[in-house]
């Protein structure tokens, strides 16, 4: 009997889960702290809702390895890991470009020539008009430097 039990329990797969199919994802590089560095010194504090409404500025931050979105709520930033519906702007770049750009003398400066480089985009989902109202006009033209208007 006792051989009979051993047989059964050799030949029985231990129930353990296959953790070889998830693969859990690594670690951002970048914290939500960061994001919120980078956009500060970007000048996004001073985004606000249009006038009469409750619709504030929202942006998406996707790197290689996270996505992030950020709200402008009565001039501060808050951040979040994850993805947004509804962002204005989307900046589209990598983690070494937003370490580079937060370790750079001028944040501004670096940013531009990412852009200019390729390295980083932005890509505007809201109409002309919101970007507008929420005042985007000078964020957009200091790190591109085109107007959102030169886009039609």
């Amino acid at each position: 009997d006792n051989s009979q039990s051993k047989g059964n329990l050799q030949n029985k797969e231990p129930s353990i889960e296959q953790p070889i199919t998830t693969v859990p994802s690594l670690p951002s590089r970048i914290s939500t702290q960061q994001i919120n560095s980078l956009l500060q010194k970007l000048g996004a504090s001073s985004l606000h809702n249009p006038p009469f409404s409750k619709d504030t500025p929202k942006i998406e931050i996707e790197t290689e390895d996270a996505t992030f979105y950020s709200e402008v709520v009565k001039g501060s930033i808050a951040t979040k890991k994850g993805s947004i519906s509804n962002e204005d702007i989307k900046i589209t770049t990598t983690s070494d470009e937003i370490i580079n750009s937060l370790n750079s003398d001028d944040t501004i400066s670096y940013i531009q020539s990412s852009v200019t480089s390729g390295k980083t985009s932005i890509e505007q989902v809201a109409s002309a008009y919101t970007l507008y109202s929420k005042g985007y006009l000078s964020l957009y033209k200091g790190i591109t430097g085109e107007s959102i208007f030169d886009l039609f």
